[in-house]
């Protein structure tokens, strides 16, 4: 739900994204991820506070990243994981 909201998003302001991904999600977790962005300290700082935290935080706050993955600084090279977390919440193979 939220990831297809970004991809709209993104499309409306005529900004080009290079990887895109559908996650299933519940309600709970969508508001949760949404309280998360209403609430997150939005001062940008490139060594704890990017895009990259964002996503990996406002996940693991929502309880669909339960390893804690904090991600790689250069958004691109975070595909595979979550690649492999998506496929784990489409197959709801969730980790408690």
């Amino acid at each position: 739900m939220m990831i297809v909201i970004i991809k709209r998003l993104f499309k409306s302001v005529g900004v080009k994204y290079i990887y895109s991904r559908d996650i299933n999600i519940s309600e709970n977790e969508f508001l949760k991820l949404k309280s998360f962005s209403e609430n997150y300290n939005n001062e940008y700082n490139i060594l704890n506070n990017t895009c990259v935290n964002f996503v990996w935080n406002a996940l693991e706050y929502a309880g669909l990243n339960p390893k804690g993955f904090k991600g790689n600084n250069i958004p691109i090279n975070n595909i595979n994981n979550f690649e492999i977390l998506a496929e784990a919440l489409n197959s709801n193979k969730r980790e408690e």
